[in-house]
């Protein structure tokens, strides 16, 4: 359903997103999601370079960030995001048989990797339902610089997935 809905707040035209995200405009066709951004010329291009950023920040492998962008795109019924998660998650490789594990046992994840997932959708559920058991396991599998890059990832996908939802975006 979401390939087909329509948008209840309809994204710029390309050349007017191109005009007010300048070098922050990808090469190529422009996403929906940044064209809904350049309908605010000021803080639009600043939420594409906070979004940038966030991916290219140290910390978590693009795996990683894809799962949890996955997980809490899949917790918040947040379905443009999910299928921009899933065509991340297919880029680096994943088939049908690793999306049906993500989303089951999710046994070919490490300890490590399942901890840090368990703590994303508890987070993407309701920040104040994540344990401290739960937030301590995936810490002690990792280390607080990644536990601080997943709580910030999982902040980031939550605005996304908010205003993507909010405007109904069809899936690229």
């Amino acid at each position: 359903a979401a390939r087909s809905r329509e948008a209840r707040l309809p994204p710029a035209d390309d050349a007017t997103a191109r005009g007010v995200l300048g070098d922050s405009a990808p090469d190529g066709p422009i996403p929906g999601w940044m064209r809904l951004l350049a309908w605010f010329p000021q803080a639009g291009p600043r939420m594409v370079k906070a979004f940038a950023l966030t991916a290219a920040a140290p910390g978590l492998d693009p795996a990683d960030q894809a799962r949890i962008a996955w997980t809490v795109a899949r917790r918040n019924r947040a379905w443009y995001a999910l299928a921009d998660a899933e065509a991340r998650l297919r880029s680096l490789g994943a088939d049908d048989a690793a999306l049906a594990d993500l989303a089951g046992a999710q046994s070919s994840l490490s300890p490590a990797e399942r901890a840090l997932l368990v703590v994303a959708d508890t987070l993407a559920a309701s920040p104040v339902a994540c344990t401290d058991a739960q937030f301590r396991a995936a810490l002690e599998a990792t280390s607080p610089q990644t536990m601080t890059r997943v709580v910030h990832e999982v902040a980031m996908q939550s605005l996304f997935d908010r205003f993507t939802e909010a405007a109904g975006l069809p899936t690229d």
